[in-house]
């Protein structure tokens, strides 16, 4: 199994309670990791700009761990407030700007906030305090799959401040479909789709499945990342049919049959046998 690796210049600190620096040049993201008692230490100049922050109750063994995710125009001065009052019982943040001339734009922060609070509402044993519910999907696309590509690094960061919980994206990442009894493992990723040119990021999908009890019909949508993850309220995933397991709350699902194209009479299955057509 490949494991891929993120690489960031690191600014190990001189000094109790500075902030320890990670500088990713893929992204030009800038991500401090900061105590309480640091926040103080972080330069105005540099952070008091548009970011978003995470920050990270206290660990107790056996007990959820609670976070704030947040954005602020001037993220340095925010962080000072919860110093003075803390939203929850907080010791380590991570502060997040972008390293451009330019920076973050307050609908960018917004969207990433938005996107954050959802990713790390998912995961087993964290509860978001205070998190943004929805996110800012009034962006253009182009944005929005940059901006989808800065929250896997961030939360790729959070690993370093000591959020290692597993994320809904890892779970089914090996393309298993359960059809009745047993699994069967069709070669194609929906990243493979991409490169072949048969799907484009942005790409609009939609499902729908009717409730055995209630007879009712609910319907799902979600959106093709650049990376091939498929996200859905906010959250991505690696596997289609975990997406769909996850939207339609069931035990399995097939979701390279259930996942449609908007505006297209094409299931991902279908655009992955023109795939397989296509190699032989």
């Amino acid at each position: 199994m490949s494991v891929s690796l993120l690489t960031a210049g690191v600014q190990i600190p001189g000094g109790v309670d500075a902030p320890l620096r990670f500088d990713f040049d893929l992204h030009a993201l800038r991500i401090a990791m900061v105590t309480r008692d640091g926040v103080r230490k972080l330069d105005a100049e540099s952070w008091d700009q548009p970011g978003v922050y995470v920050l990270l109750g206290a660990v107790a063994y056996g007990a959820p761990l609670e976070v704030r995710v947040g954005q602020a125009v001037q993220l340095r001065s925010r962080l000072q407030q919860h110093v003075r009052q803390p939203p929850l019982a907080w010791w380590r943040g991570v502060a997040v700007i972008r390293d451009t001339h330019a920076g973050f734009n307050s609908a960018e922060i917004g969207y990433l906030e938005g996107r954050l609070a959802s990713e790390l509402r998912e995961r087993p044993g964290v509860i978001v305090v205070e998190g943004k519910r929805d996110h800012d999907t009034t962006l253009p696309t182009y944005a929005r799959t940059s901006l989808d590509a800065f929250v896997e690094t961030i939360l790729e960061a959070l690993k370093v401040a000591g959020l290692t919980v597993a994320s809904p994206a890892d779970e089914g990442s090996s393309e298993e479909e359960t059809t009745g009894a047993s699994p069967m493992r069709i070669p194609g990723t929906v990243a493979d789709l991409l490169a072949a040119g048969l799907l484009s990021a942005g790409a609009r999908l939609e499902a729908t499945r009717k409730a055995r009890v209630t007879g009712e019909t609910k319907r799902l949508e979600a959106e093709v990342l650049a990376s091939g993850n498929l996200l859905m309220d906010g959250v991505s995933y690696k596997s289609p049919s975990m997406a769909a397991i996850k939207g339609f709350d069931v035990a399995a699902a097939n979701g390279w049959t259930t996942w449609r194209v908007v505006g297209r009479e094409t299931t991902l299955a279908d655009l992955r046998a023109r795939l397989e057509l296509d190699e032989t």
